[in-house]
């Protein structure tokens, strides 16, 4: 099941970013389909990027008519020599209304581990694809202000949805120094 091409847009989704929490999001068809909170790696320490002095930096670029390519490249400038980014984030499929992630065990979302690390979300008709390739893994939806324990490990088990009433969201963990967030919307459309 898709929603009507027709009411989806084809068009770049919308960077929100919050500067004083280190955080960055991309909203599509009203929906926040990508969060994720940036964090400095100084050694073993975490801190925050005010603390270690650092301010994060995501830009982001589209191209094409019918066919749609936005990146996002998220960073932070005034980093230490030394200094990782430690970037934790959820990507989800929200209903019409932006509410909650739509149902997963029917392949409404399907994450496909390759050497490019991409997640195509058929109801909402887009792709995310990270570079360098990141591990995904099924987060509980109550659980956003824990660390993300798998709940299921290995490609197979991802490209098939989490068990019948488990959760809807993906998280992701990667250090870093920059992460390139490719978006496409109206995936099946166009970039098949």
């Amino acid at each position: 099941m898709t929603l009507e091409t027709d009411i989806l847009p084809n068009g770049p989704a919308r960077l929100v970013t919050d500067l004083r929490k280190d955080k960055f999001r991309l909203d599509y068809a009203g929906a926040a389909i990508l969060q994720v909170t940036v964090r400095l790696r100084r050694g073993e320490t975490l801190l925050s990027l005010r603390d270690g002095g650092a301010r994060l930096i995501a830009i982001s670029k589209s191209e094409g008519w019918d066919r749609v390519t936005q990146t996002v490249r998220a960073s932070a400038v005034a980093l230490s020599p030394g200094d990782t980014l430690l970037m934790k984030g959820t990507i989800c499929a929200a209903d019409r209304a932006g509410v909650a992630p739509v149902a997963v065990g029917e392949g409404a979302l399907q994450a496909l581990m390759r050497r490019d690390a991409h997640v195509i979300c058929p109801i909402r008709d887009f792709q995310i694809q990270f570079e360098p390739a990141i591990a995904l893994t099924w987060l509980d939806a109550t659980d956003d202000e824990r660390p993300p324990a798998p709940t299921v490990d290995g490609p197979e088990a991802l490209r098939n949805g989490p068990p019948a009433g488990r959760p809807r969201k993906l998280a992701f963990e990667a250090t870093v120094d920059e992460l390139i967030i490719t978006f496409r919307p109206q995936f099946s459309r166009y970039h098949r």
